[in-house]
């Protein structure tokens, strides 16, 4: 696995990491317990979220359960008040389904209440299989294949920014940090 990170990052901080949905399984696997140590995600209440909690779970993550349909504003309360407590959040920005790539408003409203930067998180695989028929083309890397993972430069949400302004941001520098996390391979 090849790590890097923009010399900003203070992995030490609580932040908002952000990634698309379909390359969270390194985040989830390599970044979350091992490079951070105080982690929580946002799960959804359906069935089948409850076999990711478990999972999550017995990984080390604080599990905050919610989505953005049902209980939305629940989730998102949790997701502040554990920032607010010192966890550092992951959110598949495009999630939970889509359109593939367009960040949603949660980690930028998330960011500007609490003051923590978002953090532009790629992932890449030099082995890969693609489930192209998933609306986020998820991926998991092969055995034996090289991950390359890059935490991009901190943005700083204002909290009276237009969300779409944010939004835009964000899914440039999540893109950015995808080239790099490739280039590591």
């Amino acid at each position: 696995m090849q790590v890097e990170m923009h010399p900003s990052v203070a992995i030490e901080k609580p932040a908002v990491y952000c990634f698309w949905h379909g390359t969270h399984f390194a985040p989830v696997m390599f970044v979350g317990k091992k490079i951070i140590n105080k982690s929580a995600g946002l799960v959804s209440t359906s069935k089948d979220g409850e076999i990711l909690a478990t999972w999550l779970k017995h990984l080390g993550y604080e599990v905050i359960r919610g989505s953005s349909s049902k209980k939305a504003i629940t989730g998102v309360v949790k997701l502040i008040q554990a920032v607010k407590d010192g966890y550092s959040v992951g959110i598949a920005l495009d999630g939970p389904r889509g359109p593939i790539y367009e960040a949603k408003a949660g980690a930028s409203f998330i960011s500007a209440k609490t003051g923590v930067p978002l953090i532009p998180l790629g992932a890449a695989y030099s082995r890969k299989y693609q489930f192209d028929k998933s609306w986020d083309k998820f991926q998991i890397p092969l055995p034996f294949s090289t991950v390359g993972i890059y935490l991009g430069e901190p943005l700083y949400i204002e909290k009276n920014i237009d969300t779409s302004v944010s939004n835009d941001q964000i899914k440039h520098a999540i893109h950015a940090a995808q080239r790099q996390a490739a280039a590591l391979l």
